[in-house]
């Protein structure tokens, strides 16, 4: 499995005063999933942005995976978007307090 982790440079607020650090790529070998490993990059990822001062972390998130996310205690934030283009599928944005 494999997480990006972005850190806020410098413990930078956003404009609602959360210092946000964001995930994206997360991926698990398709013969691997459904172990726990996409969970548990997801719980590493915040406890180093934890550790850096963040105290939000976000993602965008394929809608049709938002499930995943909500049972780990994210919300969507704003509506679905297309990420890539009117043609491709739909993401969502989604955010965890730590």
């Amino acid at each position: 499995g494999a997480l990006s982790l972005f850190l806020p440079p410098g413990g930078e607020a956003a404009q609602d005063g959360a210092t946000r650090a964001q995930f994206r790529k997360l991926a698990t070998d398709p013969g691997w999933r459904s172990r726990g490993i996409g969970s548990a990059l997801i719980s590493t990822a915040a406890a180093e942005a934890r550790c850096a001062g963040a105290s939000t972390l976000v993602c965008d998130a394929r809608q049709q995976q938002a499930p995943f996310y909500e049972a780990l205690g994210f919300t969507a934030i704003g509506e679905p978007f297309a990420k890539y283009g009117d043609e491709g599928e739909m993401y969502v944005s989604m955010a965890v307090p730590l």
